[in-house]
């Protein structure tokens, strides 16, 4: 038989039917705390019977629960969290969930076994009638006692009208510990909850070094059967506190400006590029990392001057003075100027001497004394007494170059094989030569980009004999870092570098040109770097063209297949490339193998110190592996396949070329010279080695 009643339940009233299962998950009535079903409350004729289903998990009036028991008006059934108040001659269940120390419903006295307990004591009088002065002393303090308990009893119910009041709102924070609070006057926070009273509140979620949130709720019973609120503080930035040495400099912060310096900057927690840039100084470019959480850090930067002093005199003496076409004076003269190229000129007694200059950010370049009496006159006109029957005597007639020039200077010694720069070391001079390019059609590995055609290099070049290296590099940017592959440093100072991109490599040639007092090759046209137009001496990236003329050299008549010979496997100690060595012990994501060579071992499982191997007959290093190498020429993935002279890549923007295997491939194609492919962005595998025209030989 089904017997309709009514619950009075936290979220409001329902109604439900007898037998009735309590507990958890899967019961008719859910309570907090309880796990299964652990009670039925069935009909039995005129009353309630409570049966229970888990021995020992309920309680009635106080008493666990063992057997079935009759229910009566005010039976209080205590279960998990939660109490349940029995109506039966109501048809009514209270469900009460207790928080905190939320008072028990009051058990009724004659449900409890043992002996009644009488309130209060027992007065005592004399045998003879109280007079009623003394009856009313002694009801005084009766009546101050039983308002003190009223009042009491009041306040108990009062605060447990206001625990059952409060609403346990559902709060998940980031981070962990961080502390939530509300301005009300009656709160608590207890595990993953917040427990407020109903209506407009505000909790605040604090942290050190974390941004502090203030949240405005309309609380309810709703909000408590919610999801819950997540609520992830923000990690505060970090102060950078900059010394400029006083010089007023504008900071990038990878690359966006941040503000003015010297001072303090707000910088967000993490590692960043930042660039000083000044007025009529060098860009300090530098890396940190910022720790964030509101603490401070200071960076001292010394700002280097752009400028530089040109300094010279001249003879005759006076000789008028133009800097890249502007009138500066006359000889003597101790200039500051702008770091960089600039055309001098020079000009007395009707002769002009030109030159282009480079003036490094703050050293002196002393020109001595510049003797215009060795530059040759300008053609002239002058009086000359004619043959007889030919043009009349003292008719002007301008004499030939032929009969006033001085003779013409000895042609210049042949370049030397070998040169020494202060910090790349030596370079190696490739003649002016022919060869194939690419390769043939049924050569094993071919690709299709590989082109073949005969190129002509009409001038003398020489390249560096290794990759640059870290050292080399950092000398030109302080902070670089090439990084970590397969566990292993790539920034040991002998190794190659690598992690750069083509602009970087560009970069650092026009750096090493003026620090070693030649044109930088490179200029910014167009939004991009291009080859200064005529040409000239400064260091730059080979072509693709050179690069290969140089792997394959053996002798000027014969050309390799590979960079140690034309047979595979290498021999000992020809190339660091993607060999037994470098195959991990268990599969890497974030930096795989393109391919490695079966068989093969090197010494080195990454990237080797730029002289560890491959000395190829010209004494070049590292052209079969170790490092890919940027060269000069966008690339092109069907060069035209006629003869051509000297190319230099398409005059478009894009992807530049990458030639040469690396340490991470091993594939019989990516080994062979004539490999070739499209670079992208910095990688652990790439890196460049420099070129450089040999004297006289820039058109």
């Amino acid at each position: 038989m089904n017997l309709e009643v009514r619950i009075h339940e936290p979220l409001g009233d329902r109604a439900a039917t007898l037998p009735l299962v309590l507990g958890g998950d899967g019961a008719a009535l859910v309570l907090p705390g309880v796990e299964g079903q652990v009670l039925r409350i069935a009909p039995g004729g005129t009353q309630w019977l409570a049966e229970p289903l888990l021995a020992g998990a309920a309680a009635l009036n106080g008493i666990a629960l063992a057997a079935t028991q009759p229910l009566v008006d005010g039976d209080v059934l205590s279960l998990g969290s939660a109490q349940v108040i029995l109506h039966p001659g109501r048809g009514r269940i209270d469900v009460v969930h207790l928080a905190g120390n939320a008072t028990v419903a009051p058990l009724r006295q004659g449900e409890l076994p043992g002996d009644e307990v009488q309130a209060g004591v027992r007065e005592v009088f004399a045998a003879r009638a109280p007079e009623a002065p003394a009856h009313a002393a002694a009801a005084r303090p009766r009546a101050l006692r039983n308002a003190a308990i009223a009042i009491a009893a009041a306040l108990v119910l009062a605060i447990v009208g206001v625990l059952v009041a409060l609403v346990p709102v559902p709060i998940e924070v980031l981070p962990e510990g961080a502390r939530v609070e509300s301005p009300s006057l009656v709160h608590w926070r207890s595990a993953g909850r917040i427990f407020l009273l109903p209506g407009q509140r505000q909790v605040e979620v604090s942290h050190p070094g974390y941004r502090t949130r203030v949240l405005k709720l309309n609380v309810s019973r709703a909000l408590a059967a919610a999801k819950p609120l997540e609520v992830e503080l923000e990690y505060l930035p970090g102060v950078l506190a900059i010394d400029t040495g006083g010089v007023e400099a504008e900071l990038l912060v990878d690359g966006r400006v941040a503000g003015r310096v010297p001072g303090e900057i707000e910088i967000p927690a993490g590692v960043h590029d930042l660039i000083l840039r000044a007025r009529d100084h060098v860009d300090h470019v530098t890396r940190i990392d910022v720790q964030g959480g509101g603490r401070r850090q200071a960076l001292a930067a010394e700002l280097e001057p752009a400028l530089g002093w040109l300094e010279f005199d001249s003879t005759p003496a006076g000789a008028t003075v133009r800097i890249d076409g502007v009138a500066r004076g006359t000889a003597p003269q101790r200039l500051q100027l702008a770091a960089g190229l600039h055309q001098l000129e020079l000009t007395a007694a009707g002769r002009t001497w030109r030159s282009e200059v480079a003036v490094i950010a703050g050293q002196t370049l002393d020109l001595g004394r510049v003797d215009l009496g060795r530059v040759p006159p300008p053609p002239r006109r002058v009086a000359s007494v004619a043959p007889s029957g030919s043009v009349p005597a003292g008719t002007p007639v301008e004499e030939s170059a032929a009969d006033t020039a001085a003779p013409p200077p000895p042609p210049p010694p042949p370049p030397p094989s070998r040169i020494e720069s202060p910090l790349l070391g030596t370079l190696v001079l490739l003649p002016a030569g022919e060869y194939v390019q690419g390769s043939a059609r049924r050569e094993q590995g071919r690709r299709s980009n590989e082109v073949q055609r005969t190129v002509r290099l009409t001038r003398a070049f020489y390249l560096s004999a290794t990759e640059v290296s870290n050292a080399q590099f950092r000398a030109f940017r302080p902070n670089h870092v090439s990084g970590i592959a397969m566990g292993q440093s790539l920034d040991l100072d002998d190794q190659a570098v690598s992690n750069v991109t083509w602009n970087d490599a560009v970069e650092f040639c026009n750096w090493l040109s003026l620090r070693e007092g030649l044109p930088p090759a490179y200029e910014r046209r167009d939004g991009r770097w291009q080859l200064v137009q005529p040409l000239n001496e400064g260091y730059r990236l080979p072509t693709e063209a050179e690069w290969e003329y140089a792997a394959r050299y053996v002798d000027g008549r014969r050309w390799q297949r590979f960079a140690w010979g034309d047979e595979l496997p290498p021999p000992a100690g020809a190339a660091n490339i993607a060999g037994e060595e470098s195959v991990p012990d268990k599969p890497v994501r974030d930096l795989p193998l393109r391919s490695h060579f079966a068989g093969y071992r090197d010494e080195h499982p990454v990237i080797a110190p730029v002289r560890s191997y491959g000395r190829t007959p010209l004494g070049l290093y590292g052209m079969g592996g170790n490092v890919s190498e940027w060269v000069h020429d966008v690339y092109e993935s069907l060069p035209a396949p006629g003869p051509v002279t000297d190319p230099m890549g398409p005059a478009t923007n894009g992807p530049h070329a990458v030639r040469g295997a690396s340490w991470r491939t091993g594939s019989i194609g990516e080994l062979r010279v004539a490999w070739r492919e499209r670079g992208g962005n910095a990688a652990p595998d790439v890196g460049f080695r420099v070129a450089r025209f040999a004297t006289g030989a820039a058109p």
